[in-house]
């Protein structure tokens, strides 16, 4: 964590791995030391009871840190995206129910309170104790892909709201690449809820490669089987290769987005959203099929 505190996202950012230490290991220890990690969130005081964590905490003492500020982007995304996909990778062989309706509501209360309308853009705001913050992370573009896994797993009568804000938060984290200079997205955005057009960079225009927004376009297209998730990855692609390809190899960040030609950051960067692109791109709609 940083500092004398944990940070919510770290509670779920390992659970993948751990869970597959102990499916090819045969040895439990692993996995059960993450789900411990996972269930002693719901031991830190005061208890919460509608889903949505602060994204700090005393792992020793098990408080929340005063502020209460909840974000489903820099330091709470992971808890919310491996809720889930601990349920998808572990459906068949544990009882996964208490992380299923612990994740089913998290996203309720998230769709129901930090999903903002602005004259053009449906995005997803960050909460400081009771105050609103109209601003987004490019890490809170996981959303989409993660409502769009999610959607078998919710009751009947809530996907269809569900998909129809993963679509939505998608073309807003699509339009982030789109109204810059060099076509990345600037690593976070502030909208003005009663501007039209108010979608604005300040002072955050760096572009680290983030993987969230491709991501979830992978996954809205082999839900929904809509072309325009290809295209839009197809774009990407494009200006990742026009503006953050390094001439010896690999892929650097951007110091600003909105300077045409950028100057690129020091050193490479991670480039795991390349798997996403290649898949949304390239891949039929079955899971299991991919043609190179």
């Amino acid at each position: 964590g940083a500092g004398t505190g944990a940070v919510l996202s770290e509670v779920g950012t390992l659970q993948l791995e751990f869970n597959a230490l102990t499916r090819i290991s045969g040895d439990p220890t692993y996995a059960n030391v993450a789900a411990q990690a996972m269930l002693k969130v719901e031991d830190v005081q005061p208890g919460i009871t509608n889903g949505l964590y602060p994204v700090t905490f005393d792992p020793l003492q098990l408080y929340w840190n005063i502020d209460h500020f909840i974000s489903f982007g820099a330091r709470g995304d992971s808890f919310y995206e491996y809720l889930l996909k601990v349920v998808v990778q572990f459906q068949q062989s544990l009882n996964m129910q208490p992380l299923l309706e612990r994740w089913k509501l998290s996203m309720q209360t998230m769709m129901n309170d930090l999903v903002a309308v602005s004259p053009l853009w449906v995005y997803l705001r960050e909460k400081l104790r009771a105050r609103y913050v109209d601003k987004m992370d490019h890490l809170s573009c996981f959303v989409p892909g993660m409502l769009a896994l999610g959607l078998p797993f919710l009751d009947p009568g809530d996907v269809d709201e569900a998909l129809e804000h993963a679509e939505q938060l998608a073309e807003t984290c699509r339009e982030m690449y789109a109204r810059t200079a060099t076509g990345l997205a600037p690593e976070s955005v502030l909208f003005n809820r009663f501007q039209i057009g108010g979608m604005g960079m300040q002072d955050h225009p760096q572009n680290f490669l983030r993987p969230e927004t491709v991501e979830s376009f992978f996954l809205l297209y082999r839900r929904t089987g809509n072309p325009k998730y290809r295209e839009w990855g197809w774009e990407i692609f494009q200006a990742f290769e026009k503006h953050a390809r390094v001439e010896t190899g690999g892929y650097a960040g951007l110091k600003n987005v909105n300077v045409d030609p950028p100057t690129q950051s020091a050193q490479l960067m991670d480039q795991s959203g390349f798997r996403y692109l290649y898949g949304v791109i390239k891949c039929s709609l079955k899971f299991t099929s991919c043609k190179s």
